[in-house]
């Protein structure tokens, strides 16, 4: 559980620069270094407006860091991270609420993302969302203290799985459709674990090629993340990249 918890602070942390570097208003107008295209003006004007209170670095790495367990909640925080921009459908904003709990009798974690955008600056916000979450499951203990000799019972969703969302519970109202359904349905994941989970984040948002970049690009934070890519080799095929 060490190495987990390490390796998901080393994740946040790296994810936290990119976005910082990309979306910094000296890049106004620029490429980013990932991208063909130049950022968004539209994006742009959402990601500077702070519609959502961000985190800040010194924030995360305090929360990161409070004990040797990881117990992370933005949505009790009332803060977001902002996820770097995105190449196709660049007008949205990706914006990045995390839950998490991680000790040694528990493994949640809760990424629930929002794509945010808005015609005008002044107009109402426009968005979709999705999650992607750890496995859930029946009567799973709530915090260490509970009996944890209470057998637990398989959820239906008891599996790294995605699934849809209208918004967060906090911050200004976007607009979507009302009727979406959050519970059903449940997409499968490529993931087993925490890391896994966040590198199908990336998948899911910047696709292969990104991801592999950002893993080489930071290679020397990132020198234990081998065993988890290679998790995904089966489905993913990273010797195109290599």
């Amino acid at each position: 559980m060490d190495k987990t918890v390490n390796a998901l602070r080393t994740l946040l942390n790296l994810l936290y620069q990119e976005q910082a570097r990309d979306w910094s208003p000296q890049r106004r107008g620029w490429s980013t270094r990932h991208s063909r295209r130049k950022i968004s003006s539209k994006a742009q004007q959402v990601r500077e407006r702070e519609y959502w209170t961000p985190v800040r670095e010194r924030e995360l790495e305090e929360w990161l860091s409070a004990s040797d367990e990881l117990v992370v909640n933005f949505s009790r925080e009332k803060k977001v991270l902002y996820l770097p921009p995105l190449e196709k459908d660049a007008e949205f904003v990706p914006i990045l609420s995390l839950e998490c709990n991680l000790d040694e009798t528990r493994t949640s974690i809760i990424l629930r993302v929002m794509l945010v955008r808005q015609e005008k600056v002044g107009k109402e916000l426009h968005g979709i969302g999705f999650r992607l979450e750890s496995p859930e499951c029946e009567n799973q203990p709530r915090d260490k203290n509970e009996d944890m000799g209470k057998k637990k019972i398989n959820g239906r969703h008891d599996f790294y799985h995605a699934q849809l969302l209208r918004g967060f519970d906090w911050g200004p109202p976007v607009k979507n459709l009302t009727w979406l359904p959050c519970s059903q349905p449940s997409f499968p994941l490529l993931a087993n674990c925490p890391i896994t989970l966040i590198f199908s984040l990336l998948l899911t948002l910047y696709g292969k090629k990104y991801c592999w970049e950002f893993y080489t690009r930071h290679s020397l934070h990132l020198h234990d993340m081998k065993q988890y890519m290679e998790k995904l080799q089966p489905w993913i095929n990273w010797k195109d990249w290599k």
